[in-house]
């Protein structure tokens, strides 16, 4: 049992196994465990997901506040709710989302893993979306069974898990750290909170694969002089080098793992 309310985000209950007597004495349960305790340390990250969960409730399961803000981005979303705080055993312990989610836009079926935190960290936070979504595609078929079971309706994805990071806005406009982020294979999404609730702003989008339709193997492809920085990032693997020369054969993204070289230069070409 989870409380919603935003003054008490996240408070509940477990071991509610005598399903009769929940829901004869919902309403007392409710106020016990949900309502009538003090909230313990407060923190921003379980408001966020208390009123992103609430508002999917209220919207068939849909994030509609990010939904939204993605329609000013040139890949919209449409992000369904499955499920929060899932745990999944490793080797040194255990590891537990934040929220899940089915990307159902463009006739394909995606999960989606979103992370949130009401602090810009980010070191810590790409470590934990990129570790609990390299189990969501190492376990597909048991995750697909699980978005099955809460949606009423056969899933079968049909692309490796995309991992977005939601946290606080560094400041008006475009996040700083996006388009380092979309690199990685992160979309970031950055809010403020005010008295009129949550806004919401969604940052680019990696793009898949023209042909294999993959979108964790694609990079950039950065065309001029290039860097020191744009070297190292070569070396890494992180961008690829084409050359001072552009014409009308250039490609501003290239996946790795087929080699297909794809886009036009308004969607992406970088200069160095």
């Amino acid at each position: 049992m989870i409380g919603l309310l935003p003054d008490r985000p996240q408070r509940g209950e477990s071991g509610l196994r005598d399903l009769e007597r929940v829901a004869k004495a919902f309403d007392a349960l409710f106020a016990k465990h949900c309502e009538d305790v003090p909230q313990g340390r407060p923190t921003g990250e379980k408001a966020l997901q208390s009123h992103l969960i609430s508002e999917a409730y209220q919207h068939d399961r849909r994030l509609v506040s990010i939904n939204a803000a993605s329609k000013d981005t040139d890949h919209p979303v449409e992000l369904t709710f499955i499920t929060d705080e899932i745990p999944v055993p490793t080797e040194t312990g255990r590891i537990v989302c934040d929220l899940l989610a089915l990307r159902v836009d463009g006739g394909r079926s995606t999960p989606v893993l979103l992370e949130l935190k009401d602090a810009r960290m980010l070191k810590r936070l790409v470590e934990q979306v990129d570790a609990y979504a390299d189990l969501i595609d190492e376990h597909a078929e048991s995750f697909e069974r699980l978005y099955t079971a809460v949606l009423g309706e056969t899933v079968e994805f049909d692309a490796e898990t995309e991992r977005w990071i939601v946290w606080p806005a560094a400041g008006p406009g475009a996040d700083p750290r996006e388009g380092e982020l979309a690199k990685v294979g992160i979309r970031v999404v950055s809010y403020t909170l005010d008295d009129g609730g949550y806004s919401f702003e969604v940052g680019i989008d990696r793009p898949r694969c023209s042909t294999c339709r993959s979108p964790k193997d694609v990079v950039p492809v950065i065309h001029g002089e290039p860097t020191p920085q744009a070297g190292e990032r070569a070396e890494r693997g992180e961008v690829i080098i084409a050359g001072c020369m552009i014409d009308e054969d250039s490609r501003p993204w290239r996946c790795r793992g087929c080699g297909e070289d794809f886009g036009s230069l308004g969607s992406g070409t970088q200069r160095l």
